[in-house]
């Protein structure tokens, strides 16, 4: 069985979590120039035709559109719903994705959506880890058995499908608490492990490994992730049929090949681990110019000493790599190496 790295309960969470909550990558929404194209005035009854641009949906199933609104329309107090040239009504989700100067939303996102309660598509990543934390604190602050029952089975689940967590989704039900396991995809996301995903997957592992409550196959569905997210596309081919494309954040995920290596006792992935940190893919690497540099105007309204390259979401990435890479695999670290 892996050793799997013993650091201390709560050390991922206190320097992982907090500081990956810094990355977030922002809302999506944007706000207008002052004065862009405005879309044509919405019609008195307040219903605005949609039409396939060429003219037939041909077998499409389901579908994602943008819907413009001139300034004043629309706001977040608006009712947006959907309806066939019939009038029937059709289940639709919306979203703003550009606001007016006013305040007043710009342009609206839609999809159908009719949820299946026992078949919500549910992402391996931040949507069960997200929910893998909710579980987890229920069941050790109160003792809450149906949280406990729901945090072991998606473990097992997750350890019975034939891909683990590259499966990249799920089919989980309402009524069981329980992942669909027939799935054979390979759908990696460069953000589905960097939001909360590794410190829960060292937290649950730390408490249930060795014991009763160990879920099968779990430890090794985690393990692949972290072996094969910065491996090569040869490698990915062979062990489950595809490779991921073209991912990002390289040197973030060093992190998860460093936990790989110290679980494994495998000297081949700890120093993998630190060329990847080291490369700075996607993140601050060696040929930087790691110095302030004086921005006067008119590009700041007072002077100012900076590092141009800098940006929140990188920096929270690079020191979540470091902290975590140096407490997992710092033993490998090259003897001139400087953090």
């Amino acid at each position: 069985m892996p050793a799997f790295p013993d650091l201390s309960r709560r050390t991922f969470l206190s320097t992982g979590a907090a500081l990956g909550a810094l990355a977030a990558t922002g809302s999506g929404v944007t706000r207008a120039a002052a004065s862009p194209r405005e879309p044509a005035p919405v019609p008195s009854d307040g219903t605005v035709p949609l039409r396939w641009l060429d003219g037939s949906a041909g077998g499409v199933v389901g579908a994602t559109w943008g819907v413009p609104w001139p300034a004043g329309a629309v706001t977040d107090a608006t009712t947006i719903g959907l309806r066939t040239a019939s009038g029937d009504g059709v289940p639709v989700q919306s979203w703003p994705t550009a606001i007016w100067p006013d305040g007043t939303i710009r342009k609206i996102r839609d999809e159908p959506y009719e949820p299946d309660p026992n078949a919500l598509s549910i992402g391996l990543g931040t949507d069960w880890s997200g929910l893998a934390a909710a579980w987890l604190t229920a069941w050790e602050r109160t003792g809450d058995e149906a949280a406990r029952a729901k945090l072991l089975g998606t473990m097992a689940d997750i350890g019975a499908m034939q891909n683990g967590f590259i499966t990249g989704s799920a089919l989980y039900d309402l009524d069981t608490g329980r992942f669909a396991t027939d799935a054979v995809d390979v759908s990696v996301s460069h953000l589905s492990a960097m939001f909360g995903l590794v410190e829960m997957c060292s937290e649950v592992l730390t408490l249930t490994r060795g014991t009763d409550l160990e879920a099968p196959g779990f430890a090794d569905a985690w393990l692949q992730y972290c072996r094969l997210y910065n491996a090569t596309r040869e490698e990915q081919t062979a062990e489950v049929g595809a490779h991921f494309g073209n991912l990002n954040l390289r040197q973030p995920h060093c992190r998860l090949t460093a936990y790989a290596g110290a679980a494994l006792d495998d000297d081949a992935l700890r120093g993998r681990a630190w060329d990847e940190f080291f490369a700075g893919g996607n993140g601050y690497g060696p040929d930087l110019d790691w110095v302030t540099h004086r921005i006067e105007g008119p590009a700041v309204l007072a002077p100012v000493d900076e590092a141009a390259f800098v940006s929140t979401n990188a920096s929270s990435q690079y020191a979540l790599a470091a902290i975590q890479t140096l407490a997992l695999v710092g033993d490998a670290l090259p003897p001139d190496a400087v953090l």
